[in-house]
């Protein structure tokens, strides 16, 4: 607490939203980006008036190209092609797992299916598209014939 006018005021910590009481802070932040920079992670604040991003301590990336967010299972996938692996960890960047570590090329896109519970990924190296369960079980090649050099990937959910 600063002195003002009023006798005092209340901050929060950055990119967190200063309640209508003018006394509490949000819980977290309930909107916000997730950006990947090759070397780092950063939660982008959409709650307040100015721009506020916070790194997230995840430890040893080397060159995150592909990221997606499973809202459900309220998770982060990257793809990191310098140790040519797929991992995950929670929002806030804690619990980082190892999802697929082996047989990878250049991931260069990946897609959650929060509804689906499924991992989709295009393989730039290898020349194809790939799809497992969320936990890296039960993978299999979707597509691996007539493929030049597949970049993107997008999912179409049916209404309903």
């Amino acid at each position: 607490m600063a002195p003002s006018s009023k006798g005092y005021s209340c901050k929060c910590p950055t990119g967190i939203l200063l309640q209508k009481d003018q006394k509490t802070c949000s819980k977290g932040m309930n909107n916000f980006l997730i950006v990947a920079q090759r070397t780092d992670v950063r939660k982008v604040s959409l709650d307040v008036p100015y721009t506020a991003d916070v790194v997230l301590r995840i430890n040893n990336i080397n060159n995150i190209i592909a990221l997606d967010v499973d809202t459900q299972g309220e998770k982060i996938y990257w793809s990191d092609t310098g140790r040519e692996k797929i991992q995950r960890s929670n929002l806030d960047g804690s619990r980082v797992e190892n999802v697929i570590t082996k047989g990878l090329g250049s991931v260069d896109f990946l897609a959650v299916d929060s509804t689906g519970r499924k991992l989709y990924w295009t393989d730039d190296q290898r020349k194809c598209i790939e799809v497992s369960e969320l936990d890296g079980t039960s993978r299999k090649v979707l597509v691996w014939s007539n493929l030049d050099s597949p970049r993107a990937i997008a999912l179409h959910y049916e209404p309903g």
